[in-house]
């Protein structure tokens, strides 16, 4: 890139950075384009050279995210051959990705909150196209497994669902309402996996 094409990269990225942060803390509809102005050091009219809105702010933090969610899957996908390795190494990341990047995962967690709810901030078309090869990944995933006998047959659709909505629930409730500073993501990933694949009725009680 170019002197200029770094130096504007680099703006965007700073105005990106200091938007997360106060989206993270306050929730869109609480933080301002005073405050990412302020926050970011720069003028409001250079935050329009690159934005149109706050809105288009979030959008591109939530762009960001899902970008890095795929690079990973997809790297995940090449890296292992059976369903319980994916997830397993999905569930790793996931945690990996949460507590290092702990203001991404609380503006994740209030657009979850926002799709569960309704509110209007729907997703761009770059997300939805995202959101769709992750489920491609996971689904042909799952569908292999099934195929191979590897675990029994069910909706694929429901069972991604259920599986997301564990892993993301549980890392919630341990950095958001548990306020866990530590975490050995191993053990934590461990654990998850086996509730997932063998569930918590004791082998000797099961008929």
């Amino acid at each position: 890139m170019s002197r200029k094409e770094r130096e504007r990269e680099f703006k965007r990225s700073e105005i990106l950075s200091a938007a997360l942060e106060l989206f993270a803390a306050k929730g869109f509809i609480n933080t301002t384009l005073d405050e990412i102005a302020e926050k970011s050091e720069f003028g409001k009219g250079t935050i329009y050279n690159y934005f149109q809105n706050k809105e288009e702010i979030y959008t591109a933090i939530v762009e960001n995210v899902f970008n890095d969610f795929l690079q990973n899957f997809r790297s995940i996908d090449l890296s292992t051959v059976t369903f319980r390795e994916f997830t397993t190494q999905v569930i790793r990341f996931m945690f990996s990705y949460c507590f290092n990047n702990q203001a991404a995962f609380k503006v994740m967690a209030h657009k979850r909150l926002e799709v569960i709810g309704d509110t209007p901030h729907p997703f761009s078309d770059n997300i939805k196209k995202v959101s769709k090869q992750l489920n491609s990944i996971q689904t042909r995933k799952l569908e292999k497994a099934i195929e191979n006998g590897e675990i029994k047959g069910t909706d694929s659709q429901k069972l991604i669902a259920l599986i997301r909505g564990t892993v993301f629930s549980y890392i919630h409730h341990e950095m958001v309402c548990s306020k866990v500073q530590n975490i050995n993501i191993d053990e934590e990933t461990e654990y998850l996996t086996s509730i997932i694949f063998n569930g918590i009725i004791n082998p000797a009680e099961r008929k």
